[in-house]
Formats: C-alpha cells, sequence, structure tokens
C-alpha cells in the first residue's frame, strides 16, 4: 500500500505544471508530516519530528519552530481546500527531509519550596507519647535533592539542577529567573520546571498528593518575544506566543499526569492520589516552559505525617517523582520521531 501510494504522488507530480498550486493535504501525506488548521484564525501547522511550519492564509511568511521566519510563497483558500505554491512545496520538501534532529529535554529545574527564614508550612503531632515535628522546607528538599541524584544518574547528557541545594531562602522571582535566564544551545531543546512542596489543611483527615498546573485560560506573555524580533506582524507574533502557551499547557499537564502516575506506583497504597488541579502560582505563572507544582502530602494529617517523618518514605516519594519525569521525558523525545 505505501508502495502504490508513493507511485500515485510521483505521478501527479508529473503531470502537474510548472507553477502550478498543489493541494496542501497531498503535501502533507507525501511528507508524511502532521496537520493542524485553525479556520477561525486561518492558522496553519505542520509538524514532522520536532520541526513545525505555521503559515497564516494567503500570506508569504511561513514560520519554522515558532523562531525563524521565511518568505517562501503563499498557501490559499480554493474551492474549499488549501493549496500550496510551488515555491512553498519546494522549501517544505527540503526542509522536512533534511532535518534530523530531534527534540530533547536539555534541563530540568527542580525547585524546592521554602528555605532559609520561611520554613513553610509546619505541624507538631504526638504519637505513642512521641512528638513529631514536620517542616516543609526540610521534607522538600530531602527528596528534591533524591530525585536530583536519580535524574542524574539516569541522564547524565542532561542538567539536573536545583534552585537551592540547602538551607537558604530565594524569593519567588528568584526561583524562576533560574530557569528563565537558561541560555539553550539549540531549538530542539527544552526546559521542564518542578517546584516541589508539601501540604497542610484546616481538615486534619486531609491526606493525599496531587500535582498542580497553569490554568489554560490564564496566558503566559511574552514567551518568544527575543526569539520573534525579527517578525515584523505584531498580531503574527501574538499568534505564534499563543500556539507556544498552548503547548506549554499540553506539556505541563502530561508531566502532571505522569507524576500522579509516578506516585501511584511507589506510594498509591500508603496514600492518596487527588489529581491534578489549576492554579496560577507565581512560579507556575512566571516559567516560561512547561511547569508543574508537586504536593508531597499533608503534613497535618497524623498518619502521613508519620511517613513523611520517614527518610525511607521519602525516598520512595523520590522515586515516584523520579519515574514520573524520566516517563514523561522519554515520551516527550520519542513522542515526535519520524
Amino acid at each position: 500500500m505505501a508502495t502504490l501510494r508513493a507511485i500515485l504522488f510521483l505521478l501527479l507530480l508529473a503531470v502537474r505544471l510548472p507553477g502550478e498550486d498543489l493541494p496542501l493535504m497531498q503535501l502533507v501525506e507525501e511528507l508524511r508530516a502532521d496537520f493542524r488548521w485553525e479556520p477561525y484564525r486561518k492558522i496553519g501547522t505542520l509538524a514532522r519530528g520536532d520541526t513545525k511550519v505555521t503559515f497564516r492564509l494567503s500570506s508569504d511568511s511561513l514560520v519554522i519552530n515558532h523562531v525563524e521566519e521565511k518568505r517562501a510563497g503563499k498557501i490559499e483558500l480554493k474551492n474549499g481546500a488549501l493549496y500550496a505554491s510551488e515555491a512553498v512545496a519546494a522549501f517544505l520538501r527540503e526542509l522536512f527531509t533534511t532535518t534530523i534532529e530531534g527534540p530533547t529535554i536539555s534541563w530540568v529545574v527542580i525547585d524546592p519550596g521554602h528555605g532559609g527564614k520561611d520554613p513553610g508550612t509546619n505541624h507538631s503531632h504526638t504519637v505513642d507519647g512521641n512528638t513529631i515535628r514536620l517542616v516543609e522546607k526540610e521534607i522538600v528538599l530531602f527528596v528534591s535533592k533524591e530525585l536530583q541524584a536519580l535524574l542524574a544518574a539516569r541522564f547524565p547528557d542532561k542538567n539536573i539542577i536545583l534552585t537551592r541545594s540547602d538551607d537558604t531562602y530565594l524569593k519567588l522571582e528568584e526561583r524562576v529567573e533560574i530557569a528563565n535566564r537558561i541560555e539553550l544551545e539549540s531549538e530542539f531543546e527544552s526546559i521542564v520546571f518542578i517546584s516541589v512542596h508539601a501540604n497542610a489543611s484546616l481538615n486534619p483527615a486531609t491526606y493525599g498528593y496531587e500535582v498542580w498546573y497553569l490554568p489554560p485560560e490564564y496566558g503566559r506573555g511574552n514567551l518568544l518575544a527575543e526569539n520573534l524580533a525579527g517578525i515584523e506582524t505584531e498580531e503574527l507574533r501574538q499568534i505564534l506566543n499563543t500556539m507556544k502557551d498552548e503547548e506549554f499547557t499540553v506539556e505541563s499537564v502530561l508531566l502532571a499526569r505522569s507524576i500522579l502516575n509516578g506516585f501511584d506506583s511507589t506510594i498509591g497504597g500508603l496514600s492518596k492520589n487527588l489529581g491534578l488541579k489549576e492554579e496560577s502560582w507565581f512560579v507556575v505563572r512566571n516559567a516560561k516552559m512547561p511547569s508543574v507544582l508537586v504536593e508531597l502530602g499533608f503534613v497535618t494529617n497524623v498518619a502521613e505525617a508519620r511517613l513523611m517523618a520517614d527518610t525511607a518514605h521519602l525516598r520512595k516519594m523520590a522515586v515516584g517523582l523520579y519515574n514520573g519525569v524520566t516517563a514523561f521525558i522519554e515520551g516527550f523525545e520519542g513522542s515526535n520521531l519520524p
């Protein structure tokens, strides 16, 4: 079937007259690309591997990976179907056949919440005559350092960093700036930001783990301002920024789900999965990358507090986080391969 399809393509190409426009969906199938069309915004995207080409109907500009603008001809709507000019078709063929580099997560930024003069939430319990005191900044630092060590051993070619490695106080702005100021060497590289916390509730019966991400309607701003400085049309810049924001939201949700699955496999029988949550926490709304906030458990619940007072359990939590992050990275780096 694949051979017959290729022969048909060659025949179709052979009978086309020079300068004749090509049906875009025929080109999409020829290139084995994924295609997305947004009729209201009149914006389309072709993607294969980690190469994405965005176009606007009747514009002669193509934008590659939200970064580089090329004037290669127009894609227009004729009789209800999209058609690419001969110049556009030639450009896309060359682009998609020469691109071999794939997507990669090159940096993982782990943010242990609180620290120094900010202890975070803390609580004491008396169990069998003994006092158990839990302090959030200590719990999350221990788990984060364990997670860093596990990820560094699994991915020696990646940069796995902590926003703090000791009892240091950092402002919220400083935490996200550590991630935002990282300079990537390639447009194919990405960063993820994971903020680690412990929870508390006025209801002492509440327990479990949960992962938060930024609500889709919030909207991160100026994600591509520097990269798109050469694109003259402000409207196109805004559209591309919105599309990048949507990508970050989807990737954040996938990362959050993967982390919950990781916890399910390691501590699911000891705690409870409270699911995905949406909130515009400072660190997730200001991180210009896929980002999540992880709540390990409730220090106000006596049963969960006893678990979190045990370093063996904290290591299990770190393993759950590791399993989730690793599954996300492997899926991200393999999901778009041709």
